[in-house]
């Protein structure tokens, strides 16, 4: 903490430099003190003692303030007054006062702290419980195109905890895979069970060495249909859904409904069902992963 001062003998004497009091002023105010109150008591400190009237033609504050001023530093424990004719007040030594003052602002901040902290605990209380009413009521939401509706996609690949099944455009399985695929280990290898109905996929070889390399880590598996899907759908741990808005296939530009009504997500994933009891399995090649796609993956 800067200490706005000199010390002669344990008394406190500011050089007369501008700049100087008006840092002290500063210092001052952010320990607590008013600006008036830190003008008045840096000049009682650098007289000593002194009445009311010095101290006024000292630090050019009209009189009556000085007063008033000094009854709360009097309060604060800062100042002392000299019953007397005519009366004198006495600053008390800065070595004392600063220390004083900081362990006040200290026991300040830990008050707004504590009191931050019932405050947080209260708000997250509150917003989970209303978390858990309109789960329970079952919602509806649409996020915007691009990077909110890829970041709620993200977020519940990354919560499920029991399976995840989609259906999608062969771009959109791609891009899932390059841009994601380190999602997807992390969720195979947490124990969720994968499952993909795959449109047109642009590389049927690559596709085989995805799953070849995710089999290795846990349950993921692929089918294909032949006709293109109405929308991109995807379920997670059969309670909540993301479906695109649009049949568009590249989910950087799609926004996408999620719901976790009870009844649409149980349509949502019988249509899935038999979807995967209709489609075609993937074929059974051997083909090995090339070392870069094995490092990347890994």
């Amino acid at each position: 903490m800067y200490a706005p001062a000199y010390y002669i003998k344990g008394c406190l004497k500011l050089a007369d430099i501008s700049p100087s009091r008006g840092e002290a002023v500063q210092t001052l105010t952010r320990l607590g003190l008013t600006c008036l109150q830190a003008r008045v008591y840096l000049a009682l400190a650098r007289m000593e003692k002194a009445t009311a009237k010095m101290i006024s033609k000292d630090s050019q504050i009209d009189r009556a303030e000085v007063y008033r001023t000094l009854s709360g530093l009097h309060q604060l424990g800062l100042v002392e007054k000299v019953v007397n004719a005519p009366t004198f007040f006495r600053a008390l030594p800065v070595q004392e006062a600063l220390p004083m003052l900081l362990r006040r602002k200290e026991k300040e901040y830990n008050e707004i702290k504590e009191k931050t902290e019932d405050l947080l605990e209260n708000l997250k209380r509150v917003h989970n419980e209303e978390k858990t009413r309109w789960m329970d009521e079952g919602q509806f939401i649409i996020f915007p195109e691009k990077e909110r509706s890829l970041h709620k996609f993200r977020k519940m690949v990354e919560n499920a905890e029991i399976s995840v099944d989609m259906i999608l455009h062969g771009v959109c399985f791609n891009y899932g895979m390059t841009e994601d695929a380190w999602l997807w280990k992390k969720a195979v290898e947490k124990g969720v069970k994968i499952r993909f109905i795959i449109y047109k996929p642009e590389n049927d070889k690559a596709v085989l060495r995805t799953v070849q390399f995710f089999k290795r880590k846990g349950s993921f598996n692929i089918r294909y249909c032949l006709s293109p899907p109405p929308a991109t759908i995807a379920i997670f741990d059969g309670k909540e859904i993301l479906v695109s808005t649009s049949p568009n296939p590249d989910p950087a530009k799609t926004s996408r409904l999620w719901s976790n009504n009870p009844g649409l997500v149980t349509i949502i994933q019988s249509y899935f069902e038999l979807m995967w009891r209709k489609t075609e399995k993937i074929r059974n090649k051997k083909c090995l992963l090339h070392p870069e796609q094995l490092n990347y993956m890994s």
